[in-house]
């Protein structure tokens, strides 16, 4: 695993506008064709197996993980859904209701760019999922929602949040999950995506300012 570079929606924007009227075609592609978690659960996961839930929030068209680790990661997921700030109100602002949506590729199909370049296209694939999913959020205007992306063969994650849990997890603690990830993604894909949310729950539950720092 090489490194990892997480940032919150507000500077995707800037990528955007500057790649957009230039991406590649078989990235164009890439990105069109991923599947929709809530519409396509089948390519989402193309493996045989017994599946535990009739829905994912976790969609894995190139078959990088196992169907044991899909359920771990489904049953974490809905957890959260489910559990996390569930006698609040849908949109409280103070206590939001997160619902994460995690995407895996096995490589971001761009040939030859250095760092930057493949993090404002991996920013680009997240925003677009963003849009596109309409996952089962508690607040109507999916503020709540989280998408997570991991690409296996660059070494990339990048996740979005919306505007309810920017307050929870700023982008100074998403770097900081990510940095102690790495050990767990040595492992597995699943075991680091597995520790990335369930940090991500435990800053959404945090009355503290900043979990992380109280961590070290």
């Amino acid at each position: 695993m090489s490194s990892f570079t997480l940032i919150c929606v507000l500077v995707v924007n800037i990528f955007v506008q500057g790649l957009v009227s230039s991406l590649p075609e078989e990235y164009e592609t890439q990105v069109k064709n991923y599947p929709d978690i809530i519409q396509s659960k089948e390519k989402c996961l193309p493996q045989q197996g017994n599946y535990e839930f009739a829905s994912t929030l976790v969609c894995d068209p190139d078959g990088l993980l196992s169907v044991a680790q899909i359920n771990m990661l489904n049953t974490k997921l809905h957890h959260i859904r489910t559990s996390v700030n569930f006698d609040k109100p849908s949109c409280d602002i103070n206590n939001p209701r997160p619902v994460i949506g995690v995407a895996i590729v096995k490589k971001i199909e761009v040939d030859n760019m250095d760092k930057d370049r493949l993090l404002s296209y991996a920013a680009i694939f997240s925003y677009r999922l963003f849009d596109k999913w309409n996952l089962p959020s508690h607040c109507h205007s999916e503020s709540g929602k989280i998408i997570l992306l991991y690409s296996k063969d660059d070494g990339v994650l990048y996740t979005i949040a919306g505007n309810l849990l920017r307050r929870k997890i700023t982008s100074k603690q998403i770097i900081n999950i990510a940095i102690r990830s790495r050990e767990q993604f040595s492992t597995s894909i699943s075991d680091g995506i597995a520790y990335i949310i369930e940090r991500y729950r435990e800053a959404v539950e945090s009355r503290s300012a900043d979990l992380f720092d109280k961590a070290k």
